[in-house]
């Protein structure tokens, strides 16, 4: 691995420390909201939830016939737990009219609204449900509305992590509600609640481990280029006086260490009539002639990765590229290469 990769690991471990670091924490939060240890039960309508105690009381209201009381789980979001008496709207109008739906529909359904991606699916919740999943801005809304005991209910979870641990937490919530009879919500509501993320293509809920792909991308794509950039910039230049050069190699790892960098890239190196002469994107870049350099090469062991040849730039080393720039600290810099055949450099070199 070529030095400028390795500059980008210590990134890349970075970013996955933070990465895991808000994985650790969305799933414990998940966790403590899914626990039953402490749940409280909590009436709405004619259905009861036994509420886990990471949700705490945030406000309670009404909004005409509709009695609402608002939860709050930290790292989860904000539930709403809504009732109203029925009033005789048949329950696929009021679902038409809340989720904008077309026509009331025979299965999941994705569907577009006002510019917003939104799916649908009925569900078997009691005697009658219906679940939506959408998002406003970054806040992913996941509500379930259902008939029971003569009441109309609406649950809703507002969250801003936009993972699959936030689904599952609604997902429990709905499977642990109990009518006034005892009974849960249905046999098949977990079977029609598992498919969602695949019927609504992921669209609004990502899996956990989704997270631990930006390190990834942060080494590959910056290294991918890195290479790119490395293969045309360390190719053989159309130069008829390095055909006859005692020592040619592309793509050869360089560095200008001095004037408070550390400056790593790839060139084409050779020795012509007796001057190191280094290149870059097919131009010469840096000539240091035999009397420069005659005697002053030396072997040095790096840490990473096996031994390099090191000279100093002194006058008249010649930068010819960019001279404006290296000439405001003359005599500083030092020249490394970084070749596999350091053995043969060296011997051309008279090293």
């Amino acid at each position: 691995m070529r030095r400028q990769t390795l500059i980008l690991l210590p990134v890349a471990t970075a970013v996955l420390a933070v990465m895991a670091g808000i994985a650790l924490f969305i799933g414990t939060s998940s966790d403590r909201a899914r626990d039953p240890a402490g749940a409280r039960p909590v009436a709405f309508g004619s259905v009861n939830l036994p509420l886990p105690a990471a949700f705490r009381p945030v406000e309670a209201r009404t909004n005409r016939a509709w009695a609402i009381q608002i939860f709050e789980a930290r790292g989860v979001g904000r539930l709403w737990l809504s009732a109203e008496p029925l009033d005789g709207t048949p329950f696929e109008a009021a679902c038409e009219r809340w989720f904008h739906l077309p026509a009331w529909p025979g299965g999941p359904l994705n569907h577009r609204d006002g510019g917003h991606d939104r799916y649908f699916k009925p569900l078997p919740l009691f005697r009658q449900g219906a679940l939506s999943l959408h998002k406003e801005r970054k806040v992913v809304v996941m509500a379930a509305c259902f008939d029971a005991g003569g009441h109309r209910h609406w649950m809703e979870l507002r969250t801003t992590q936009g993972f699959r641990p936030a689904e599952g937490v609604f997902d429990a919530l709905l499977l642990s509600l109990r009518g006034a009879d005892g009974n849960g919500p249905g046999a098949g509501l977990g079977a029609a609640l598992a498919s969602v993320p695949r019927e609504s293509r992921h669209r609004f809920l990502l899996p956990l481990e989704v997270l631990f792909l930006f390190p990834l991308v942060v080494l590959l794509l910056p290294a991918g280029l890195l290479w790119i950039v490395g293969r045309r910039a360390g190719r053989a230049p159309h130069d008829r006086t390095q055909a006859m050069a005692a020592f040619r190699q592309p793509h050869v790892e360089v560095a200008l260490v001095g004037g408070g960098q550390w400056k790593f890239f790839l060139a084409h190196v050779a020795v012509v009539e007796g001057d190191l002469l280094v290149s870059t994107f097919g131009t010469p870049f840096l000539r240091v002639p035999r009397a420069v350099h005659a005697g002053r090469v030396k072997e040095v062991h790096g840490w990473f990765r096996p031994p390099y040849l090191e000279l100093p730039l002194d006058p008249p080393a010649e930068f010819l590229k960019r001279r404006w720039m290296y000439g405001l600290v003359p005599g500083r810099f030092r020249l490394r290469v970084y070749t596999e055949d350091l053995v043969t450099l060296r011997a051309t070199l008279g090293g």
